[in-house]
This record gives C-alpha cells, sequence and structure tokens, in this order.
C-alpha cells in the first residue's frame, strides 16, 4: 500500500508476496511467488511457482464488497486465465 513492487528475487512461500494500491475506489492485490506446495482449490489445480493473481476489492454499498480474482497459471497451459466474480456480503448476526 506504500508504492513497493515485487521484489526482483523471491523466495516462493504458500502465500506468495502481495503488494497492494488502489485504483480508484478498488483496492487491488497483485501477488506472486508463490510455492507449489498449496492447492489453489479443493481439486487440487496443479500451478507453479509462476502462478501469478490479481485480486480486487470493490465496495458496491454498505453491505456489499465486489470480489474479483483474476489467476495466471503459467507454464501448463501458456497464457491461461482464470477468473472469479462474486459479492462479499455479511452474514446477519456475526461480527
Amino acid at each position: 500500500m506504500d508504492g513497493r513492487s515485487h521484489p526482483e528475487k523471491l523466495d516462493p512461500s504458500a502465500y506468495g508476496h502481495s503488494v497492494g494500491y488502489w485504483e480508484k475506489d478498488t483496492l487491488v492485490v497483485d501477488s506472486k511467488g508463490f510455492s507449489e506446495n498449496f492447492w489453489i482449490d479443493r481439486t487440487g489445480l496443479p500451478h507453479t511457482e509462476q502462478l501469478h493473481t490479481v485480486e480486487r476489492f470493490t465496495r458496491i454499498d454498505f453491505n456489499t464488497i465486489k470480489y474479483e480474482v483474476l489467476m495466471m497459471i503459467l507454464r501448463f497451459i501458456p497464457n491461461l486465465e482464470w477468473r472469479l466474480r462474486s459479492a462479499l456480503e455479511p452474514r446477519h448476526g456475526t461480527v
């Protein structure tokens, strides 16, 4: 959030390395440097250390955040991009 970019040399980890920045009213979280020691989803979708994700969080109204994630899964299928869009809303009665 302070304008830094990813380091040139990353030590891969399960959560990767993330940087955040604002594009108008949208928080963008750019992550890379993932290790191969975790699953992207419950089916065990394969990926490599080249995985790169870009998440976007946009507040639509008081109770709703639009969530979008773009996953660039390189090497297995060159230039494969996978997108997910969802609305995040609070559950009533929870914090």
